[in-house]
């Protein structure tokens, strides 16, 4: 079940143990380490959340001109 993907919620269900730990303490050897992926994931997000911040406060004024919109700004506490 583990190298198919199933997380440990998912092992502790079919293999009828009544705590997660017990599926940790038995099987958590085996459960990839998804760190790097965690952490690509989670910068994904951040960028996600910069660019959206960025969109809604700068605007254009002109070709390749780029100028705080100063409303958006004042109403961000920028």
């Amino acid at each position: 079940m583990i190298n198919d993907g199933g997380d440990p919620l998912q092992v502790k269900r079919r293999m009828g143990h009544e705590d997660v730990r017990t599926t940790f303490n038995l099987y958590g050897h085996l459960f990839p380490d998804r760190e790097d992926e965690l952490v690509a994931a989670l910068d994904r997000r951040r960028q996600a959340a910069l660019k959206r911040h960025v969109d809604q406060t700068w605007t254009k004024a002109g070709p390749g001109v780029i100028e705080l919109d100063t409303k958006r700004a004042a109403d961000q506490d920028l």
